[in-house]
């Protein structure tokens, strides 16, 4: 992990390494501070880390789709924040973040609009190469998040993509970073050493 965080530094990410998810959510506190706006994308990883009830414990306004009723206001509104915190379905081993997207909130938010961007990665999505991640994305994520969601996909039955084409396929949207944005002042990428999100 250290070597990975290494490289993504070179890139221009702003990069750590966390022993664990307690030491990671301490770190982003302390970042944020208090008095901000922090959005979130749909992210299981800082759903476990317990970071919205934690933030909010903070004095931030926190705005999460998954909180609110009117969900797309929430998303769009989430773009604006002073940070953004999501995980990335998979990181490379030559460097590379890879996303899948539904909704494109999350991948819009990867790319521009919020000031600062913390990604919260678990040793989990560590993989080869970018095909390497759309496999694991398809074949790992993609079903527990359509259960999750209640979706009517293949995938939600059988673990496996079937390339659906049904309303409410998740696969619609890929994103691959090389480097940070220019779009967006601070890219963080936090490295954990447990297995965190799907």
């Amino acid at each position: 992990m250290e070597e990975l965080a290494k490289r993504f530094s070179e890139k221009g990410f702003h990069t750590a390494v966390f022993s664990s998810g307690e030491e990671a959510v301490k770190a982003v506190l302390e970042l944020i501070g208090r008095g901000k706006t922090v959005g979130i994308g749909g992210s299981k990883t800082v759903d476990q880390l317990s970071l919205y009830d934690l933030l909010q414990a903070q004095d931030n306004r926190v705005i999460w789709h998954w909180k609110e009723k009117d969900k797309l206001k929430a998303r769009r509104e989430s773009l604006f924040s002073d940070f953004y915190l999501c995980s990335s379905n998979a990181v490379t081993r030559d460097g590379k973040l890879v996303n899948i997207d539904g909704t494109g909130n999350r991948a819009a938010a990867m790319m521009f609009g919020p000031k600062n961007l913390i990604f919260l990665v678990g040793k989990n999505k560590i993989v080869d190469d970018v095909e390497a991640g759309i496999l694991r994305i398809k074949d790992q994520a993609c079903g527990p998040n359509a259960r999750r969601q209640n979706l009517n996909v293949p995938c939600a039955f059988t673990n496996r993509c079937a390339d659906c084409h049904t309303k409410d396929r998740m696969c619609n949207l890929f994103l691959v970073h090389e480097y940070p944005s220019k779009g967006i002042e601070n890219t963080y990428l936090f490295f954990i050493d447990e297995e965190l999100g799907l």
